[in-house]
This record gives structure tokens, C-alpha cells and sequence, in this order.
């Protein structure tokens, strides 16, 4: 599978891409056309006027895509807002769009190596994905670690940092930004993707060498809280296991794993959760509680949570930062960059991702292990309980 995307995103830099197109929007005309009539006028079908487009709010996409010189963040925030504020599509939906990819686009699929399971899994995967996307925190640690760019987006919308609540995806996403010294604009994202900024390159393919920046970015309550989404979601991942030597991880990424004992830290035998443990010296778990900083925020949703009232008070949120910043869109070209880093990538970012691979368990193993995306149940398989 990382080989398919790798070569398809060959084909479309070697057609000269990265010269044709200076915006999200023209990027994705120019994919386009990559595809067959079929394929082109299904895909246009869904994202214009179909129940998933109304349940996915694409039309509030659009203003992230035509954005090319302001931070995405404030924008993906101002779209977070409206999603998870709103019913989610229903299996029905997702089933039909699923139908519509697999039988239009087969002669695309085939083409790319993308197979009909995988094409299942991924849709299947949007329940589970929406409520990892609209957890929220009021971690002031982590809101605070976040430097000047959180803050100066959030002090015209919020009175003190007691008051402040925002998206999970918005904190880890000024972080990135502040780590990176570089606001995330559309067109910084799309020449990363495409292949012309070198230095970031280099940064990223140095990051699962340092244990340090994994641990500053992962050891959070919102990772933590994503993990355990995906992992109650998907219960076999509970269980699922791989070989490593502690020494060689510590060694790859140069990071002692802190929360294992000598014992632990012997056995070969790893899960997701173990790992996780070992460097962040917290306990992921499908039956675990929702830490006291998180809530979740989707509509409907199946967690505990003070969904109404967090909704609320980010919406409010969102509306005074979009007018304070007026960077209403590169957002989604952070999350439209890192579906298409999974699906489009360059060389040296395949060579990042085959780093990490190295170390953690890949794909292929995740997919086989889960068997596919669970159909949306009417409860969880475990639900949480927030912390008092």
C-alpha cells in the first residue's frame, strides 16, 4: 500500500505538477484530471450535492482551500466548529458513497494499487474519526506550550486562560506550527508535499530520531485520548502485537522509555498501548477514562462529556477568531496534506514514514489486525466515563 501511494504521487510529480498549480483548488483541478470521465463526474457528484457532502460540510472547505498565505489554523477550527457541531452521516451514507468510489473509480483504483478493502476501511473509519477530530481540551499546559501563536489567536475570544477551551486538532496544530517556526500556509504545506522545501524535509525525517519532540507531541491528554478512541473503537488493536527490542527503539530515537520497568522493558513483545506507555508513562486503554481536561464535542456523540456547553463556548470562540484573524481556509490543506501524505508521497517524506514504520507497527499490520473498519455501533464498544 505505501509503495501504491508512493508511486502515484511519483506519477503526478513527474508530470510536472509542482509547476502548474499555486493553490489547494488548482491542485486538486489538476488531480482531477488524472482520473477517468467516470471516476471524475462520481467523485464531482459527492462532494457537490450528495448527503455525504452536506453531512461532511464541504462547502465550508472552500474558503480553506482558496486561502493560500495565512495560517490554515484558525480556519480549520472555524470548520471543526460547524462539523462537530452538526448531525454526523449516518452508515447509510457512508455506505452509498462507498458504492459510488468503488464502482465508478475501479479502473482508477486498479491503476493507483488502492484496493476496494482499503477504500471500505477508510470510509468506514469516519465515525471513529469524527470523534477524535472534535475532542476538545482546556489543558492549559498544553495551550500554553503552544507560544505566541495560540495565544494571540485566542486572546480576542477569550477572557483568561482558565476560560479557554479549544479543538484538539487546533492545540496540536499551532504546536506543529510553533515547532516549526513557520506559520502553516496552504502554499508552505503544498511545497512540502510537492517536493520544494528541503528544510522542511529535513526536520520531519528527523523527528522519530528525536525521542524528545515524539514525547512533546505525543504525551498529551489529547493524543492519549485519541488512542484510546481508536483503540475501543477498534478493539483488536488492544491486543495486537509486535517484536522490538526496548534498546533498539531508545537507541533509534534516542529517548529512554521512562514508563517501563526493567521487566518490561525486556520483553520483546509489544502492543500499541505498551509502547505508548513506555514513552509517555500513561496507560491507554479501551476501558480508560476520559482524562478531566478533555471533552468531547460531536454532536450525538457516544462519550460523557459536557458536549453542549463546550460546543458553545468554542463556536463563540470560533467566530471572534475568524474575524480577528481572517484566515478562514488553509486549515484543511493541513488535513487535505496529511490525507494526501498517506496517499501522495513524496520521496522524502515516504522515506520519513518508512522511518517510523521501522519502528512502530505498519499499516498493512494495523489493517489486517482490525480486519477492516467496524460498521457504526448504536453504543461503543466500551463507553468512557469522565473523570471526576
Amino acid at each position: 500500500m505505501k509503495f501504491a501511494a508512493t508511486a502515484a504521487a511519483a506519477t503526478v510529480l513527474a508530470t510536472g505538477v509542482s509547476a502548474q498549480v499555486s493553490s489547494p483548488i488548482q491542485l486538486l483541478q489538476y488531480a482531477s484530471r488524472l482520473l477517468t470521465a467516470e471516476c471524475r463526474e462520481a467523485v464531482t457528484g459527492l462532494v457537490t450535492g450528495s448527503e455525504l457532502s452536506q453531512c461532511l460540510q464541504v462547502n465550508n472547505l472552500l474558503p480553506i482551500l482558496n486561502n493560500a498565505n495565512t495560517s490554515v489554523i484558525p480556519n480549520i477550527n472555524d470548520y471543526l466548529t460547524g462539523l462537530c457541531s452538526a448531525d454526523a452521516c449516518n452508515q447509510t451514507t457512508i455506505d452509498n458513497a462507498t458504492e459510488t468510489v468503488t464502482t465508478a473509480c475501479a479502473t482508477d483504483l486498479s491503476r493507483f494499487g488502492i484496493s476496494e478493502g482499503l477504500v471500505e476501511f477508510i470510509m468506514n473509519a469516519y465515525p471513529t474519526a469524527r470523534e477524535v477530530a472534535c475532542l476538545s481540551t482546556n489543558d492549559t499546559s498544553l495551550l500554553m506550550a503552544n507560544g505566541t501563536s495560540m495565544m494571540s489567536n485566542a486572546s480576542s475570544s477569550m477572557n483568561s486562560t482558565s476560560n479557554m477551551t479549544t479543538f484538539c486538532p487546533t492545540a496540536l496544530l499551532y504546536k506543529a506550527q510553533d515547532y516549526l517556526g513557520v506559520n502553516l500556509t496552504n502554499n508552505y504545506i503544498d511545497s512540502l508535499i510537492l517536493g520544494a522545501n528541503a528544510t522542511a524535509y529535513q526536520e520531519i525525517l528527523a523527528i522519530p530520531h528525536n525521542g524528545s519532540v515524539i514525547a512533546d507531541f505525543g504525551c498529551n491528554d489529547c493524543v492519549a485520548a485519541g488512542l484510546e478512541i481508536v483503540i475501543r473503537d477498534y478493539p483488536q488493536l488492544e491486543n495486537l502485537t509486535f517484536n522490538l527490542n526496548a534498546s533498539d527503539v531508545e537507541e533509534y530515537t534516542n529517548y529512554n522509555l521512562t514508563g517501563l520497568n526493567q521487566t518490561e522493558r525486556d520483553n520483546t513483545t509489544w502492543t500499541v498501548a505498551r509502547l505508548y506507555e513506555g514513552f509517555c508513562d500513561v496507560d491507554v486503554l479501551a476501558n480508560s477514562s476520559l482524562p478531566a481536561s478533555i471533552n468531547s464535542t460531536a454532536y450525538n456523540s457516544t462519550e460523557e462529556s459536557t458536549t453542549s456547553s463546550m460546543m458553545s463556548s468554542m463556536m463563540m470562540s470560533s467566530a471572534a477568531g475568524s474575524t480577528a484573524t481572517g484566515a478562514v481556509a488553509s486549515a484543511t490543506s493541513a488535513v487535505s496534506s496529511a490525507v494526501a501524505s498517506a496517499t501522495s508521497l513524496p520521496a522524502p517524506v515516504a522515506s520519513a514514514t518508512s522511518a517510523v514504520a521501522s519502528v512502530l507497527p505498519v499499516p498493512s499490520q494495523v489493517i489486517s489486525a482490525v480486519g477492516g473498519a467496524p460498521s457504526v455501533p448504536a453504543t461503543p464498544t466500551k463507553r468512557w466515563v469522565k473523570w471526576e
